[in-house]
């Protein structure tokens, strides 16, 4: 048995590589923090089927990487430090990939594209974070939205005080949570928002979205028909 990562990848997969060496990739953050990289060394991002599976998945989510090396790939997962990553990769290296990788804190989740032969082993092991096998990417979204929505209100579940009696509350102490709330009041109580203000935010939002042209054409439909007499767009 392998006693390393690095002993993994060199007798699983004829990588070469060694991980110390793999080129870092730059840290950067989206607005929900939630992405889905996509593992399969066979992969053809040109394909017209690859690119309408990219489509439904962007709908779920804003960012999908793409990967076809798999050093790369963990690499990436590997110096994600605030993402919450979803992850989907194909059956022909699903078994050697995943002891090597479901121990990273950045991966939620792991979603196989269909491989029956693996299904015994992975059902006989200890693979929390395996959502399943699947046979298309519709019925790997019907499972991606719904534990994302989940992961969604884990993470943003909270309390503006800490559930204690009050008498003991430190008011000087307040919960982060408490802070936040009231600087979204400001916001949306205090700033008076112009035009200026509505064409900062549509650039913000262009930047983070620059890989999704589903979100870029709403954000887009924004900047052109909003108007300030109305709360809801």
């Amino acid at each position: 048995m392998p006693h390393s990562m690095e002993q993994y990848v060199n007798q699983a997969n004829p990588i070469k590589t060694k991980i110390s060496t793999w080129p870092r990739f730059t840290r950067y953050r989206t607005i929900e923090n939630f992405l889905v990289i996509w593992l399969d060394p066979d992969i053809d991002e040109s394909n017209l089927d690859t690119i309408a599976s990219t489509n439904k998945l962007q709908h779920i989510v804003n960012t999908v990487k793409i990967f076809n090396d798999t050093n790369a790939c963990i690499d990436f997962l590997t110096n994600a430090e605030n993402e919450i990553i979803f992850m989907l990769i194909s059956n022909d290296i699903s078994k050697w990939l995943i002891p090597l990788i479901e121990e990273l804190t950045s991966l939620h989740s792991i979603y196989i594209l269909q491989n029956q032969e693996i299904q015994a082993q992975l059902s006989r092991g200890n693979h929390k974070k395996v959502k399943g096998i699947f046979a298309n990417i519709d019925t790997i979204c019907i499972n991606l939205k719904c534990n994302i929505h989940q992961s969604i209100h884990d993470y943003t579940s909270y309390s503006i005080l800490p559930t204690m009696d009050s008498t003991n509350v430190k008011f000087d102490e307040l919960d982060q949570s408490f802070m936040y709330s009231q600087l979204l009041k400001e916001i949306i109580v205090d700033i008076e928002f112009n035009e200026k203000a509505k064409a900062d935010f549509v650039n913000f939002c262009r930047g983070q979205c620059l890989d999704n042209n589903i979100r870029l054409n709403i954000i887009n439909q924004f900047g052109s028909n909003y108007e300030s007499h109305s709360p809801i767009w």
